[in-house]
């Protein structure tokens, strides 16, 4: 594939970056990308040598060196400017460099905000090529096949919080040969699963008895109120706080008061039923009582 020749000039370059329509149209989140059904593999990303090691550039020298990178234009342009960004931004720490943390690297924000970095990298577009490129190293040297993983994929997998997570959905994107949208939902089921395996572990550092109160009011809070030694343990504050540490107490207050919203809305819903059914039964008692009065009058007139 013909590359064009590189410029070091800081103007708006004619080269059309592969992914200009997202930094055009698209956010964090939603990408117009996300609607194509074709897969993204099987991509022809040109072989990719690490950057040599820059990092003793002051911050203007480090923006102009990514500008360009950037105004080269070379197919994949998002890999070596990514790349090149964390090896000498983050000292090849990729979890730094995936991070969203607004504040996390005071260098990186210098860097982005200099008069010598392009304009079009200015906004979030630089963080996303970086944590996409940083994703992109971690999914190789845990042998996923990243020839055949895109931008747009390893950008999805880097919002998963899990490293094994990142590995299985990696994998997945090459043996079925998941297109963006594809991508992005197996991404969501793999932090969904993520967020309800921390819950779980979560409760699983509760005590017997705190998990066995929170079961109940789950249940029905009558059957708990019914149990008259665990009641009486419950409606006293010095016991509570023998039996329970804080955390247990703020789980337990916590679930009583989610239920407690639910049955008072559930009881205002059940009181305007009644008020709608007893206005139901007057309007038939006088509908009734009508129609006898006009029975009487037949029979009289007969």
């Amino acid at each position: 594939m013909k590359q064009p020749k590189p410029s070091t000039s800081t103007k708006r370059s004619s080269v059309k970056d592969p992914d200009e329509a997202e930094r055009e149209k698209l956010d964090e989140e939603v990408t117009e990308e996300s609607q194509e059904e074709a897969p993204q593999v099987g991509l022809e990303i040109p072989s990719i040598e690490m950057p040599e090691d820059e990092s003793k550039l002051s911050h203007d020298e480090k923006a102009a060196r990514i500008t360009q990178i950037y105004l080269n234009g070379v197919r994949a342009i998002w890999l070596p400017l990514g790349l090149w960004v964390t090896v000498n931004v983050y000292n090849s720490d990729l979890e730094a460099a995936r991070s969203k943390n607004p504040h996390k690297d005071k260098s990186f924000n210098k860097i982005a905000g200099s008069k010598e970095m392009h304009p079009d990298l200015k906004g979030p577009l630089l963080r996303r090529y970086v944590s996409a490129a940083a994703t992109w190293q971690e999914l190789g040297t845990h042998d996923v096949d990243t020839d055949r993983t895109g931008y747009s994929h390893c950008r999805e997998i880097a919002k998963i919080p899990t490293l094994a997570g990142r590995i299985a959905v990696g994998n997945r994107v090459v043996a079925e040969s998941l297109t963006v949208k594809q991508t992005i939902e197996a991404v969501q089921a793999e932090i969904a699963k993520t967020k309800k395996a921390a819950k779980t572990d979560a409760d699983t550092d509760l005590c017997e008895l705190a998990r066995t109160v929170i079961q109940r009011l789950d249940l029905d809070p009558i059957l708990l109120s019914e149990d008259p030694d665990l009641s009486e343990m419950l409606l006293d504050s010095a016991q509570v706080r023998t039996e329970f540490n804080f955390r247990e107490q703020s789980k337990i207050y916590g679930k009583a008061e989610k239920i407690k919203k639910e049955q008072i809305r559930e009881k205002s819903d059940l009181e305007h039923r009644l008020e709608d059914l007893q206005q139901s039964i007057n309007f038939l008692e006088d509908l009734m009582d009508t129609f006898d009065g006009k029975e009487e009058d037949a029979e009289t007139a007969a």
